[in-house]
């Protein structure tokens, strides 16, 4: 009964997925970078007998248009290289004609919300598809793959794939995730022809011996059931075998060289033997690593860190990469899954085996590796926790700043830094939490069977083997994955936790940062030389902080300064607490008190002391939206032992609000603000737009409207409104000669108030100001601006028209510009004696605001 059952069962498991065989004819045109197909797709299996329509996947049309999901998805990691390329180096696909086995015409259409995705309407008399297309290969400055300035070619998605159906149709579009939701498909032929200078590299075999004939050379390849196989197209093979290893070959391994080829030869053993023993595979096929692939599986601490100090053993770094690149290819290969919605086991299989590699090969390691070793860093807690405590680490790092996302949130919808690192590290944190309450053996066994089930659900699989080895039942595992939060599987954040850790706790100071030691409270001191401005100069001190690595809900930091020009004590000090509140919009509220004393002039110093409250708002469904609100209210006593009829004692309530939505193609950024003290109150209001149109021309409005509501300073300007270099008396900006008025730090500019580029006459207003900021590209960081204005003052209520206009120059946009003054309300700029000091530069240079261009990309 059994011999009986056991085929029937195979035989449902293969209805319940549509297969295919697939022939393809190829000819590669250099000239134009075009790759003319004939693909002929037979329906071997359906389990939609009956349908009439077929998906196929058409991802190298999602290079077609600067409107796709996939130039969405650039331009939200504020990436615009892809809205910059030229036509020419942008893909897509040009179907000609699809037909039956007859050679019937038959109905297709692009979807239109997915023009990557083709629709073809099936008739019953044939089960083959025919279709003749030709695609345009993008430029490989995109992705990693296409063509390249030495017109070689890295091709993925090069031709049409049926969807992947499990019990319905799984579609959608190329976002560079690499998840396309292919059907397992074979290639039963594959003929390919392109110039004879040419050789081509892939994991296809090998069914035909190649031959030239009238300067092209043709190759015949076919597979079997092979995940989204690349072709490699080049002058030069760059894939050399890996040392030790029959089947797997590399163009890239960064850092190899450092390794000695006994130890390199040993490693690739070791990997390959580690893989067969866990998961019972063996590498008995072509398998091609490139540079594209390491970039996707890059294991960023080993990378970063490394590139800075030698923390690792070069093998360990080598071994991990290794392993992490081959289980992505292997399981793509092996799980039948939709990626975008069930990556979590793939992530979890592949995160869990780096645990269990490290454990069982490199035990001793710890997370600080060789640093260790150095005198001074001994201490280091870092130096206590094992390698493998990385994992909880990460997952704790985006909790403490409120932003994990569960593991059912679709691939598309998570932060990089989620998609990359955390939320792999949680999945395989979930795996190993599994093992430790159950026999390790039988999970393994639970993992190899998953990889074993041809033609089944990888995940539903997955699940009834747990409740029939575990008794989990589906809700619960369902329960975990939705789960933001894993703290009651990391032990990390169990030992950290914040309420009550400090009662009983002795404390420890620390020289520079590290992890939280749970059994002491740190004060960490950090020495720092900084440059604030032209009048304390070159600043040496100290920060004396409690915030470790890891951000906290209740924070202080002092920072002592000796200023070598002024030669006197400035610096500042916070203490401040952070609540997060999880899962809605009003996601962090902060407050605290801001104390600072720093020279404003020669033999000036200003004290400011600012208790302050603020309520962060974002789309809590949406963290990917770029999109964030703030309410901030905050009072202001600032005083100072100058001249206080120049520079004024005083003391201001502010409430701001601010609304951003940043992005490289659509920025838009709008506040009101309103402003009370014992002699005046306003209010304003500032909007600001930047779009890149497709045409790659720039356009950049800034609007800025005042009025004083009330004012008891007719005859002093320091609190008025200014067309240009605003008085500052927030000690908001950061200007570094604030109170020079000739001179080349005179002329720095900050983008506030009326934005005027030019030093008009009588720039100030006490009533009403009203301006327009515009700019617009010349040729590429070369613009021209323009800027209109209004104002008044009590005095003379007549209202005056003034304006200048320039050329700009953005080296890096809001943070490094140049502005060159051409005409004004004073004439002709460049005419005027001068004009060197007429010319107005934009400048950051705070370390804090630099990283926000690096760390935009991941949160």
């Amino acid at each position: 009964m059994k011999k009986i059952l056991t085929p029937l069962i195979s035989l449902y498991s293969l209805l319940l997925f549509s297969q295919y065989d697939i022939k393809i004819i190829a000819e590669l045109d250099t000239i134009s970078d075009v790759l003319n197909v004939n693909q002929e797709i037979e329906i071997i299996q359906s389990n939609s007998i009956g349908e009439d329509l077929i998906f196929l996947l058409d991802w190298n049309n999602s290079f077609i248009s600067k409107e796709t999901p996939l130039a969405k998805s650039f331009s939200e990691e504020y990436n615009k290289a892809f809205h910059l390329a030229k036509n020419k180096e942008r893909g897509f696909t040009n179907i000609k004609s699809i037909r039956n086995g007859n050679g019937d015409k038959l109905n297709f259409f692009r979807l239109e919300s997915n023009q990557d995705v083709v629709a073809i309407k099936l008739d019953s008399t044939s089960s083959i598809v025919k279709i003749e297309y030709s695609v345009k290969i993008p430029s490989k400055k995109f992705t990693g793959y296409g063509y390249t300035k030495s017109k070689d070619y890295y091709l993925q998605y090069w031709h049409l794939i049926p969807s992947l159906k499990i019990d319905k149709w799984t579609f959608y579009s190329n976002k560079n995730l690499n998840d396309i939701p292919s059907s397992k498909y074979n290639i039963t032929e594959l003929k390919i022809k392109y110039p004879e200078n040419y050789k081509v590299s892939t994991e296809l075999k090998q069914s035909k011996n190649e031959f030239i004939k009238d300067g092209f050379k043709y190759s015949y390849w076919q597979s079997n059931k092979l995940h989204d196989p690349k072709i490699y197209i080049e002058k030069e093979k760059s894939f050399k075998k890996l040392n030790g290893l029959k089947y797997i070959y590399s163009n890239y391994f960064k850092n190899i060289e450092k390794i000695a080829e006994d130890q390199v030869k040993l490693s690739n053993v070791k990997i390959v033997d580690f893989l067969k023993n866990e998961l019972d595979i063996s590498l008995n096929h072509k398998i091609l690593l490139s540079k594209t692939d390491f970039k996707e599986n890059k294991i960023y601490d080993l990378n970063i860190l490394n590139e800075i100090l030698e923390v690792y053993p070069n093998e360990f770094i080598y071994e991990l990469q290794l392993l992490k690149i081959l289980l992505s290819k292997l399981l793509d290969n092996l799980l039948i899954i939709n990626p975008r919605e069930d990556y979590w086991i793939k992530d979890g299989i592949q995160t869990y085996m780096l645990i269990e590699y490290v454990q069982k090969k490199y035990p001793n390691i710890t997370l600080a590796g060789n640093l260790s070793k150095f005198p001074g860093l001994k201490s280091l807690y870092a130096s206590k926790l094992k390698y493998n405590e990385k994992y909880f680490l990460s997952v704790t790092h985006m909790d403490r700043i409120n932003n994990t996302q569960s593991l059912d949130t679709p691939k598309d919808s998570l932060l990089k830094f989620n998609e990359k690192i955390a939320n792999k590290h949680k999945s395989g944190l979930i795996f190993y939490d599994i093992v430790s309450k159950n026999k390790k053996s039988d999970f393994s066994e639970i993992i190899k069977n998953t990889l074993k089930s041809k033609n089944q659900n990888s995940v539903s699989f997955f699940k009834n083997e747990l409740k029939r080895k575990f008794n989990y039942n589906k809700s619960y595992i369902d329960s975990i994955l939705k789960l933001k939060t894993i703290d009651h599987l990391n032990y990390f954040a169990k030992k950290n936790e914040e309420p009550n850790k400090s009662k009983s706790k002795p404390f420890k100071l620390k020289l520079g940062k590290d992890i939280e030691d749970p059994d002491f409270n740190h004060i960490y001191i950090t020495p720092i030389i900084s440059y604030e401005n032209i009048y304390d100069g070159v600043n040496i001190g100290a920060q004396i902080h409690n915030r470790s690595i890891f951000k906290r809900e209740f924070n202080y930091k002092f920072k002592p300064l000796y200023s070598i020009n002024s030669k006197e004590l400035s610096g500042s000090a916070i203490v401040y607490r952070t609540k997060n509140i999880r899962n809605k919009d009003l996601f962090m509220i902060n407050y605290g008190l801001y104390g600072n004393i720093s020279s404003y002039d020669q033999n000036s110093l200003a004290k400011i002391y600012t208790p302050f409250i603020n309520f962060n708002f974002r789309e809590s469904s949406n963290l990917r939206e770029n999109k964030l609100n703030s309410l901030n209210l905050r009072f202001l006593k600032i005083s100072n032992n100058g001249n206080t009829d120049i520079t004024p004692e005083y003391q201001i309530f502010n409430l701001k609000y601010v609304s951003l939505k940043s992005g490289v193609i659509n920025h838009k950024k709008w506040f009101l603000d309103y402003q009370i003290s014992k002699s005046f109150s306003k209010i304003s209001f500032s909007y600001e737009f930047r779009k890149l149109f497709k045409s790659n021309r720039e356009l950049n409005i800034r609007l800025f409207t005042g009025y004083f509501i009330s004012n008891k300073n007719s005859s002093d300007d320091y609190f008025d409104f200014s067309l240009d270099r605003p008085t500052d008396y927030l000690y908001d900006y950061n200007y570094y000669g604030r109170s020079e008025n000739n001179g080349f730090f005179s002329q720095q500019i900050i983008m506030a108030e009326g934005g005027f580029k030019s030093k008009l006459t009588n720039p100030s207003s006490n009533n009403f100001i009203s301006t327009i900021n515009i700019s617009s590209t010349l040729w590429k960081n070369l613009l021209l601006y323009v800027d209109l204005g209004v104002l008044n003052t009590k005095i003379n209520n007549s209202y005056r028209m003034v304006y200048d206009s320039g050329f700009r120059f953005n080296i890096i946009a809001d943070y490094f510009e140049i502005y060159f003054p051409i005409k004004s309300s004073n004439g002709l700029e460049i005419e005027r004696p001068n004009y060197n000091e007429k010319i107005r530069f934009l400048f950051t240079f705070e370390p804090d605001v630099l990283l926000g261009l690096f760390r935009r990309k991941w949160y």
